[in-house]
């Protein structure tokens, strides 16, 4: 076959590839689209608390909420009030809580500081090389679960979310589904070489007050191949790109900095692992999944050996079940399994399996975000949800214990 041939047979399959690249992204806009306009009828507004919820709080009193409540409206804060019911009864928000919270008590940050403790953040990393283990899931709802979750409102976290998966699945559950458009994320960060004042501004808001997410974007796909190149042109390892450009300057801004990264080898995931202060592996419990799990494991040594430098120890390598169906005999046997080989590493807490969590992503929402009665109204069976939340109340409260007890905050 001669060279011209070669040639134009690829020219040919360029112009058929570059066709197909468009279609895509147009489908894709239509489909953002689409979503936005569906959601129009009932808008993403977080969770919401009645009075007495409030004064239920851990740590709270009435007459706590009171002397706050009057505090923050002298200083012109206006509480909304649920305009769908007769006597026009308050309807906080997150935020509302949290500044009640702050006007009681010390946030965990500022506990950290009096005691002379390390404010930076935790660092942890969502990694599996299985996909469909619920990894995702997982992680954004952590995310919001540290800011949401009943008993650790009062700590007022601030918490970010880096998405490393260039498929951007934890940026279109917040909301952040324009990835094809937007060079804004971690990835473009290192590159581009932003500074920490430009890094902030590509920090976007959640519906959650104090989560924030740095979306991922499609151009984050070749961030292997560039690295490599960058990495010596900088003169810095490539396993340490994204801690000097991203997590470094980011650390001093938050209580808990949470890393999806994808189901696969690449250069994102090195990065992740070199400035992770702990490993959040879900643990898929269908043999299939188990079977990768134990793999993936069994090359963490290989792994390791491209980073150049860890915080990580063995200890804070933790697995969480996922997707457990109590029923199932097979699940409890590799469960048990996974604790006998691990035992310091299998969290107590484990995600029974739940469309509650995958619904509300359809919807660019959390668990955390939907009240029971909306959601059984229009998105699923209220009795779903309520347990969603228990299984994750009982994550996050987990790990929130593992940060105290973290050598950096072990003076509170």
């Amino acid at each position: 076959m001669s060279s011209t041939h070669t040639i134009n047979t690829k020219l040919r399959l360029m112009d058929h590839l570059q066709v197909m690249a468009e279609s895509a992204v147009n489908t894709l806009n239509g489909l953002n689209q689409f979503a936005v306009n569906t959601k129009s009828d009932r808008p993403r507004q977080g969770a919401t608390y009645s009075l007495s919820e409030v004064k239920a709080l851990p740590y709270m009193t009435p007459v706590r909420v009171a002397e706050a409540m009057a505090a923050m409206e002298n200083e012109g804060r206006e509480f909304k009030r649920d305009e769908s019911k007769r006597t026009l009864p308050f309807m906080f928000t997150l935020k509302d809580v949290r500044d009640i919270y702050h006007y009681n008590i010390f946030s965990f940050r500022e506990r950290i500081l009096k005691c002379g403790g390390d404010p930076s953040a935790k660092v942890i990393v969502g990694v599996n090389l299985k996909g469909g283990v619920g990894k995702t899931t997982t992680i954004a709802t952590t995310a919001s679960g540290l800011v949401n979750s009943r008993n650790l409102i009062q700590h007022q976290l601030k918490v970010l979310i880096i998405d490393l998966d260039p498929q951007a699945s934890c940026s279109i559950a917040f909301g952040y589904s324009d990835i094809s458009r937007s060079e804004e994320s971690a990835a473009q960060a290192v590159l581009k070489k932003i500074d920490k004042d430009t890094l902030m501004t590509w920090v976007k808001p959640t519906i959650s007050d104090g989560l924030h997410i740095l979306p991922a974007c499609t151009a984050d796909a070749f961030f292997s191949v560039q690295a490599a190149d960058f990495a010596v042109q900088e003169g810095v390892h490539m396993s340490e790109l994204l801690s000097k450009y991203v997590i470094d300057p980011l650390r001093s801004e938050y209580d808990v900095i949470l890393i999806d990264c994808g189901p696969h080898l690449d250069t994102q995931l090195i990065n992740a692992m070199q400035c992770a202060d702990s490993m959040l592996i879900p643990l898929g419990l269908d043999p299939l999944e188990f079977d990768s799990t134990l793999k993936f494991i069994s090359r963490l040594p290989d792994l390791f050996d491209f980073i150049k430098t860890t915080r990580l120890t063995g200890e804070q390598i933790k697995f969480v079940a996922t997707k457990m169906d109590i029923k199932n005999g097979k699940h409890f046997d590799n469960l048990q399994i996974g604790r006998a080989l691990w035992p310091m590493n299998v969290l107590n807490s484990f995600m029974n399996d739940n469309n509650a969590f995958s619904v509300t992503f359809a919807n660019q929402e959390t668990i955390y975000d939907v009240p029971a009665k909306v959601y059984a109204q229009t998105l699923g069976v209220g009795a779903h949800l309520g347990k969603a939340k228990m299984d994750m109340d009982s994550l996050v409260n987990e790990l929130f214990m593992m940060m105290i007890a973290d050598k950096r905050v072990a003076g509170e």
